[in-house]
């Protein structure tokens, strides 16, 4: 902890992305507390009114107050990162020791396996899994996931492929220790540093995957608050002139992802000694 706020005081643009995710989160949790309006409350009479001290980011095409639309998104979108990026970490930190300790035909296997899914665009391999499962949460979800396990399948090979080898791994194999405790106590804990760095970057990209399959119709619908579903409904008013609809939800997108990748980069200096 006070290494990271070492190198947080030297990069003053990294304690930003900090102090950004983590007024983000609070938002997401106060989210109730905080909105002046329902974010499913509409009013006909109320449509496209632009910004004011009554709706500080105007209203939708419904009437839908924006700003509490924007602040309970944050609840789906972190939600969605960190859930997909929670489960592809999960499943493919697990391919990648398996086959990183064991190697030989599991190893063949299992990495072949991981370049077949890698062979697709991540989008476009989400796109097909999102279409096939239908539109939901939990599908989103599940299909922003399938894209990130051969990330951590290979991070994690990598990283013990290059540790299995070290004195302390041979140590404790030379002291009797089963394959399996050598693995989860000795390899696997010195090697989720690379991991925890993609993880965070990743979540940024897991909020992009979602707001483009939302945005065409094959995540979260209406009428749930999710940036994705708010730009793709606003996005027809921007050339009359209503800008606010989907102005404000993508900027609430660009702050999240940017956060995002500088805490990335962040803990990329702090777990490598070789950058501080």
């Amino acid at each position: 902890m006070h290494d990271t706020w070492i190198i947080a005081r030297r990069n003053p643009v990294t304690l930003l992305g900090f102090a950004g995710l983590i007024a983000i989160a609070l938002i997401a949790i106060f989210a109730p507390l905080l909105v002046p309006y329902s974010p499913n409350y509409t009013d006909a009479a109320n449509s496209l009114q632009p910004p004011s001290g009554r709706h500080l980011f105007g209203t939708g095409i419904f009437g839908e107050d924006i700003f509490s639309r924007v602040l309970f998104g944050s609840r789906y979108d972190l939600g969605i990162a960190l859930g997909a990026v929670g489960i592809g970490l999960t499943f493919g930190s697990a391919i990648g020791a398996i086959a990183g300790y064991i190697g030989g035909a599991v190893d063949e296997t299992l990495m072949r396996f991981m370049d077949m899914v890698q062979a697709f665009p991540s989008f476009i391999l989400a796109l097909a899994v999102a279409g096939a499962l239908g539109p939901s949460l939990p599908n989103l979800i599940a299909a922003i996931a399938v894209t990130n396990v051969p990330i951590y399948a290979r991070l994690m090979r990598a990283r013990l492929l290059s540790i299995r080898e070290s004195q302390y791994a041979l140590a404790a194999v030379g002291v009797g220790n089963p394959r399996r405790r050598v693995l989860y106590v000795h390899l696997l804990p010195n090697s989720f540093s690379p991991i925890f760095v993609q993880s965070t970057l990743q979540s940024g990209y897991a909020i992009l995957d979602a707001a483009g399959l939302s945005f065409i119709g094959l995540g979260i619908r209406l009428p749930t608050p999710e940036w994705g579903v708010m730009i793709s409904v606003g996005v027809t008013r921007i050339f009359s002139g209503q800008w606010w609809p989907s102005f404000f939800p993508g900027l609430a997108i660009v702050i999240t992802v940017m956060c995002f990748n500088l805490i990335g980069d962040s803990l990329q200096d702090l777990l490598d000694p070789q950058r501080r």
